[in-house]
């Protein structure tokens, strides 16, 4: 019985799936650009390449959305046959999407220039290489991240580092969505090259960048890090709160939460220890992460070393019977102890 329904769902997929590549290009020859990218996809899919094409090549010469999308897929196929006459072919029609402009932001586009930038590349052609990475860099979409970095890695591969850090350092003073992110990148090839100087500089720069949380953060902490290891506290502590307030989804906040408690509480003082222990709380909160927990278990350290152990019981007490993300692990430690 299984093999009968197995068998006719494979029957009526495949009926459906040519059913619907001839009603899209019916469609496409009426006019409907779409369906030619529809019809396209599923020609393509099914191995007839010489269909796909004539269909995207229908859309690949209007001036609208669908334009893109077909120009890059006809460079695709192009490109798979591994010619140099269609190389070229595929350069002209990657070419043709690279080029366009848009009011929205169109992935179409990126993947144009890039697949141009890696065509020029493998051709050891670094100046062209280098042209059609920048250009995808400076659509300035947030997946543009990617071009930029093949810029940097184009021109190091052919050591031209320096050439590699000025365009880095131009998007990084320049006002592109992921100028921060690259800020954080120079910081951290400037620490490599242990050039604390100037990575404390570029990590600082990423820092007072507010539009990005994860790198902002990034940058706050490791140019704490920095001041730190120069016994330079007070600077160390300002840019550690200033990493733990800029909370981000990937947690990389909770690193300078972690360096700002530890740095209060290895003071000694009641007053800091105050103020590890808010932050040690805080960390706790509403979070399932390592450094959450670790927040967790410096709160019950805290009071056990100051020889209350009613109020660390109680702490841990209220974590493992409360709906806490960190319930378990709490749970779990009371019970090994």
């Amino acid at each position: 019985m299984k093999f009968i329904i197995c068998f006719l769902f494979c029957f009526f997929s495949c009926f459906a799936f040519a059913n619907n590549k001839e009603t899209y290009a019916a469609e496409c020859e009426k006019g409907d650009l779409s369906r030619c990218v529809a019809a396209g996809v599923l020609y393509r899919t099914a191995g007839n390449k010489e269909k796909a094409l004539d269909l995207f090549k229908s859309a690949c010469g209007s001036a609208n959305f669908w334009a893109l999308e077909s120009c890059f897929y006809i460079g695709q196929i192009y490109e798979e046959s591994g010619t140099s006459e269609d190389d070229r072919k595929a350069i002209t029609n990657y070419k043709k999407a690279c080029n366009k402009t848009t009011s929205e932001p169109n992935n179409n586009i990126i993947k144009s220039c890039n697949a141009m930038g890696r065509i020029y590349k493998e051709k050891g052609d670094i100046k062209n290489a280098v042209k059609f990475y920048k250009k995808a860099c400076k659509k300035n979409y947030y997946v543009s991240i990617g071009s930029c970095r093949q810029v940097y890695r184009t021109y190091e591969g052919n050591n031209e580092t320096g050439k590699a850090l000025s365009f880095y350092k131009e998007i990084c003073n320049g006002d592109y969505q992921f100028s921060t992110l690259i800020c954080h990148d120079i910081g951290k090839i400037y620490r490599e090259r242990e050039d604390t100087e100037n990575a404390l500089v570029f990590f600082k720069k990423a820092c007072e960048d507010k539009g990005v949380g994860y790198y902002a953060s990034r940058g706050c902490y490791l140019a704490g890090q920095i001041y730190e290891r120069k016994d330079m506290d007070s600077k160390a502590k300002k840019l550690y709160r200033k990493s733990c307030n800029e909370e981000d989804d990937n947690f990389n906040h909770l690193h300078g939460c972690e360096r700002l408690a530890k740095m209060y509480e290895e003071s000694g003082n009641n007053e800091d220890i105050e103020k590890a222990l808010k932050v040690y709380r805080n960390m706790c909160k509403d979070r399932e992460h390592r450094l959450s927990r670790k927040g967790c278990y410096q709160v019950h350290a805290i009071h056990t070393k100051r020889g209350d152990s009613l109020k660390a019981s109680r702490f841990y007490e209220s974590i493992c019977l409360g709906r806490h993300p960190n319930s378990q692990h709490i749970c779990d430690l009371r019970q090994n102890n």
